[in-house]
């Protein structure tokens, strides 16, 4: 124990120090210019292109990003040869300005105010508290017998030290943390939320959130923006549901949800890591829609939902996406889980355009060791020339243990086959493994989490890799197959409750 302590501050002062030699970088402005590929599967403009670049480094200045040079050349996938573009774009970083981190005023002093509330609470925080997978509703709370509203809130920001030192501080082809070697804010949000019971039979979550991470996980890079994105961004978990008296009691939730798919959080707090693995980011987090579960057995639970489609953010087309999710836990230790999601991502909504992918989950969970495998799949044929199906994999193994007065470490291999780039933009194959060393201090409704955390992650394939400093040429990031993290993430989380 006395070597973890020791290890642990020598990481902190380490990443003081680096932060302290990077805050020239960044504070000065500076020039770079960022590369994206795309397959021309649905009519895009280079106007359009560098949209997306914006969108996925909005610290640029709009009024200096200029389109340089269009490259178009060919790619084979599948025996087939499709046509492919390289836009260039330029522009120019600068120091965050108020204006940027606006929602922030409307954010912190409502956490600040938190506290206060609490002293109507009677929640005392567990000295050993882990975090909680929200994604499996076999696990939701048995209801309550005397339903209360629940409410809090968290911070969450870290420094990601990339060993690569790319000078547009990106990490490539990702959705949340995706800035490297600089202090973020990546998530910060409160809530208030009342489940359903058999006493008061409606229930409602409001959630609003603001950070880096609420900048681009819920867009698409093909498909245009839902109206009102920029301040549906803002909304976390944010519904209403009612609890039907059918049988075993039907739940029935609209809005915007947790998403059904995948086994990690949108919120760092609520998983075994910092980052999240690359499955998690490549399906989504939030859905918006209609979900209905039934508890069939005390074992076992059917889910249905109808969502707006693959993105939550996203406007694809008018058709909504169907699925449905099984639920199994056959005993105290086992939970499997497997869903399945199909609909357009696409402006051609005919059914052999449609997108199919499945989510397959098997958690073990011990006293003090909890470990998990799961699979993901997801086919599409795309609607350009020739009619080629595009196809990507995921899987990850993660293994959780408890070491002890607040202590816990996490291993977790996974890997990504995006074979025609269809989700990451890239055709690549990632393979990655993250170790986490985390500290837990919990006091009456307040936690604070530390975590160290080791990242390595290496992309082979004709478009993969990571930025690095170098260049291609013409001033172009250059990219080196295999990239290394070093990170440090503080969450300070607050949770409270009022009972009648």
């Amino acid at each position: 124990m006395l070597s973890m302590c020791v290890m642990a501050v020598v990481f902190m002062v380490w990443f003081l120090l680096g932060l302290f030699l990077d805050t020239k970088r960044m504070i000065a402005k500076r020039a770079f210019e960022l590369e994206t590929t795309a397959f021309l599967c649905e009519p895009s403009s280079q106007n359009h292109k560098s949209q997306e670049v914006l969108r996925k480094s909005d610290d640029l200045i709009s009024s200096s990003v200029e389109v340089k040079r269009v490259h178009r050349y060919g790619s084979r996938t599948a025996g087939v040869l499709l046509k492919c573009q390289s836009i260039r774009v330029t522009g120019q970083k600068t120091a965050p300005s108020i204006r940027k981190y606006r929602g922030w005023f409307l954010i912190l002093p409502l956490l600040a105010s938190l506290p206060v509330l609490g002293e109507v609470s009677n929640f005392v925080a567990s000295e050993n508290q882990e975090p909680t997978i929200r994604r499996w509703p076999e696990e939701r709370p048995a209801q309550p017998s005397d339903p209360h509203w629940q409410y809090g809130g968290f911070l969450d920001f870290g420094y990601l030290k990339d060993f690569n030192d790319p000078v547009n501080h990106l990490f490539r082809s990702r959705g949340t943390t995706f800035h490297v070697n600089e202090w973020d804010v990546d998530m910060g949000a409160i809530y208030l939320k009342k489940a359903v019971s058999e006493s008061s039979r409606w229930g409602t979550e409001l959630t609003l959130q603001a950070g880096k991470d609420a900048q681009v996980f819920g867009f698409s890079a093909t498909a245009p923006n839902l109206p009102g994105s920029n301040w549906l961004r803002h909304l976390g978990p944010t519904n209403a549901s009612y609890l039907a008296p059918i049988g075993k009691g039907l739940t029935v939730q609209g809005g915007i949800f947790s998403s059904l798919i995948g086994y990690d959080s949108l919120y760092a707090k609520d998983n075994f890591t910092y980052t999240r693995p690359w499955g998690a980011d490549m399906t989504p987090y939030l859905m918006l829609g209609v979900n209905a579960s039934y508890p069939v057995t005390n074992k076992f639970t059917v889910t249905g939902f109808v969502i707006n489609g693959y993105w939550h953010l996203a406007d694809a087309n008018s058709v909504p996406s169907i699925g449905g999710q099984l639920g199994y836990k056959p005993t105290d230790h086992w939970t499997l889980k497997q869903t399945v999601l199909a609909g357009p991502h696409q402006s051609d909504t005919s059914p052999e355009f449609w997108r199919f992918l499945s989510d397959g989950i098997a958690e073990w969970k011990g006293k003090r060791v909890t470990t998990a495998f799961e699979y993901i799949v997801g086919t599409e044929k795309v609607a350009t020339i020739g009619n080629p199906h595009a196809l990507w994999m995921s899987s990850q193994l993660p293994v959780h243990g408890v070491l002890g007065r607040g202590f816990s470490v996490t291993v977790r291999p996974e890997m990504f086959w995006d074979r025609d780039g269809r989700t990451t933009g890239f055709s690549q194959t990632v393979k990655a493994n993250t170790t986490s060393l985390e500290y837990r201090l919990p006091y009456r409704q307040l936690n604070a989490i530390v975590r160290l955390e080791h990242r390595v992650d290496n992309s082979r394939g004709p478009a993969g890799g990571f930025f690095n400093d170098g260049n291609a040429g013409s001033g172009v990031v250059g990219l080196t197959p295999t990239q290394n993290l070093l990170m440090l993430g503080v969450i300070l989380t607050f949770d409270s409750s009022i009972h009648h």
